[in-house]
C-alpha cells in the first residue's frame, strides 16, 4: 500500500469516528510534504484486491435516498469562505466497468428553495494512489491526479479520498476533494437503498 501523509491519514481516522466530521474542516491547512505531489507511487490493484473491490462496488450499485451535507471551501487562500449545505438526494449508482461506477442525484436544497442534478464517476482505478479494505463493509481509497487547464496552462493536483461503510441497506459515502494540498470540498452522503 502506497503511503498516506499524516495529514491525510489523520482526516480518514476522524471522518470514520465523528459524526461531526464534515464541520470540523480547516479551509486554511495544507498539505507541505513535497512527496505529496509526486504521482509515482499511484499503485496498481492486486488481483485480489481488483477481486475484493469488485464485489464491493456490486453492492453499491442501485437506487438510493438520503441526505446529503456539503462542506465547502470558497474564496481566496488567505480568507476563505466554509459554507455547509445540507440537501435531500435520490441517488442512482450504475456499473460502467468493472472498475468505475456513475453516481447520478437529484438533490434539493430546501433552505436555499433550489434543485439540481449531480454526476460524479467514481472508483477510478487507473488513478488510484491508495487503498484499504477493511472487512468486507469498509473501503477506503484515494485518487490523485493532475488537472490541466487548457488552453491557459498550468495544474491542480487534485485528490480525492473515498470512504464507503456499508450495513445492511445502509451506505455512508464520504467524498473529500483537496486541491493542490488545500481541503476544498467534502461531501458526506448518508443513504438507505430503495
Amino acid at each position: 500500500m502506497s503511503k498516506i501523509p499524516l495529514t491525510v491519514l489523520h482526516m480518514i481516522i476522524v471522518g470514520l469516528f465523528s459524526a461531526n466530521c464534515v464541520a470540523q474542516q480547516d479551509c486554511t491547512s495544507r498539505i507541505d510534504d513535497d512527496d505529496y505531489y509526486d504521482l509515482q507511487d499511484n499503485r496498481v490493484l492486486s488481483t485480489k484486491d481488483e477481486s475484493q473491490l469488485t464485489e464491493f462496488a456490486a453492492r453499491l450499485i442501485g437506487d438510493w435516498r438520503g441526505e446529503l451535507v456539503q462542506t465547502e471551501c470558497k474564496g481566496n487562500i488567505k480568507t476563505p469562505n466554509k459554507i455547509i449545505d445540507t440537501s435531500y438526494a435520490n441517488v442512482t449508482i450504475r456499473g460502467h466497468t468493472i472498475n468505475n461506477l456513475q453516481m447520478e442525484a437529484e438533490l434539493d436544497f430546501r433552505q436555499q428553495n433550489k434543485k439540481t442534478l449531480y454526476f460524479r464517476p467514481f472508483f477510478e482505478t487507473r488513478d488510484l494512489h491508495s487503498y484499504l479494505f477493511n472487512g468486507p463493509d469498509i473501503v477506503i481509497m484515494t485518487e490523485k491526479k493532475y488537472q490541466y487547464a487548457y488552453p491557459y496552462g498550468g495544474s491542480t493536483l487534485i485528490e480525492t479520498i473515498y470512504k464507503v461503510m456499508l450495513t445492511d441497506e445502509r451506505m455512508q459515502l464520504d467524498i473529500i476533494t483537496i486541491s493542490n494540498g488545500f481541503f476544498s470540498v467534502e461531501e458526506r452522503w448518508s443513504l438507505i437503498k430503495r
